[in-house]
């Protein structure tokens, strides 16, 4: 129940500079050469140069001029990366096993489905616009997906109609137990948000004590004396709500999260967003990632006619992430009083255990995208970074 976070020193600045610089101008990373692991080709109509990863050829990954196209080889499923450095045109770099074993990238195609589970108060608005709008301008086609649960309870679209458009990304708030369901025994590729449990809780009895007009909420001035006087009948989405919306049988929720390709923190949506990219091999946006603001937009401004939010569906509000992601979740649960805390802790600790499990899952995977990439994130903690969690 310790509310402070355990915090980990950081090189200062000019070492983690002095450092990118070594990684990524290691020997053999001259200018105009390809990596160590990959052979020049000369194109043969017009004389460009590409940098042409040797297991596979051309059908795995061609680096060529300022773009990387990458993949996974048909033949021998060899997870391939195609990389851009300050000092190298390209460089195509292998997952280690271990590596493999943590983080493996994903095509992203018009032939996928890919579907992101909307659990509530964890940004999952501003990342449903994001992906939508990626999809779009890649030439994915986006899937129908309602606000309300659709007539059939638990589904957010009609099955049939939903796997007969041949869509390929849906956004929408449905639980894993319904999957089969949903998309008619296909599964598709699974993405998803997690928030610390604790701020996810607060957020979301902020958000229903405004806008909720069902379980009573209204009656209760405070968290606390909501649980104490609802107790069993306190609404899901108010307690261990990660353990209900992921839960799937014949697996434990944490193996569940565990086979999802992308599982981002929103407490460190920034470096999440990096992670997304880098996971689905979408360079043109990994490349700029750490410094280019997203801004974030709340789903409530769409039932609000009050004026607030400018009255705007979705509308935007701050696009400016914290400097120190750390910090500012540290700040957030200290701002909380003790006895709700407490209270909330006591709630939500299933779900904090399962939070933590895969936040250590997520800089493992970070680790992985700053070995391959050769990028530092300065989120990444230190302990990570040193290789042993790999």
């Amino acid at each position: 129940k310790q509310r402070g976070t355990k915090r980990t020193m950081r090189p200062p600045a000019l070492q983690l500079q002095l450092l990118l610089l070594l990684l990524q101008c290691s020997p053999g990373h001259g200018q105009g050469k390809c990596g160590l692991l990959a052979r020049s080709v000369s194109h043969d109509s017009s004389g460009a140069t590409y940098c042409v990863c040797p297991h596979e050829a051309e059908e795995v990954s061609i680096c060529n001029g300022l773009e990387c196209k990458t993949g996974v080889s048909e033949k021998t499923h060899t997870a391939v990366q195609g990389y851009l450095s300050s000092c190298a045109a390209c460089e195509c770099r292998v997952l280690t096993p271990e590596q493999a074993r943590v983080l493996t990238p994903v095509p992203w195609t018009t032939q996928g489905l890919y579907y992101h589970i909307h659990a509530s108060k964890t940004g999952g608005t501003t990342f449903k616009i994001l992906i939508e709008d990626i999809a779009r301008k890649t030439g994915l086609s986006v899937c129908d997906a309602d606000k309300l649960p659709f007539k059939i309870p638990n589904l957010f679209s009609d099955p049939d109609k939903l796997m007969a458009s041949g869509c390929n990304v849906a956004s929408a708030e449905g639980k894993m137990a319904y999957l089969n369901e949903q998309f008619k025994g296909q599964r598709p590729v699974l993405i998803t948000f997690l928030r610390h449990p604790v701020l996810r809780t607060v957020s979301q009895w902020n958000h229903d004590k405004r806008y909720s007009k069902h379980d009573r909420l209204e009656e209760f001035d405070n968290i606390t004396s909501m649980y104490k006087t609802l107790g069993d009948k306190t609404p899901t989405r108010l307690k261990n709500w990660y353990m209900f919306r992921y839960k799937e049988d014949n697996a434990t929720v944490l193996e569940t999260l565990q086979s999802f390709a992308f599982v981002g923190i929103t407490d460190y949506y920034q470096t999440s967003l990096c992670l997304f990219y880098f996971t689905f091999q979408l360079h043109h946006l990994f490349e700029n990632c750490q410094n280019t603001t997203t801004p974030r937009y709340n789903a409530a401004c769409y039932h609000n006619n009050t004026g607030e939010c400018e009255g705007k569906a979705f509308a935007k509000i701050d696009a400016t992430p914290p400097e120190d992601p750390h910090a500012a979740m540290t700040k957030a649960i200290m701002a909380i009083p003790d006895e709700a805390y407490e209270a909330i802790w006591n709630e939500t600790s299933e779900d904090l255990s399962l939070f933590h499990n895969m936040v250590n899952l997520f800089w493992q995977r970070v680790a992985v995208m700053e070995q391959l990439t050769r990028k530092l994130f300065a989120d990444l903690p230190a302990k990570y970074r040193r290789g042993g969690r790999i």
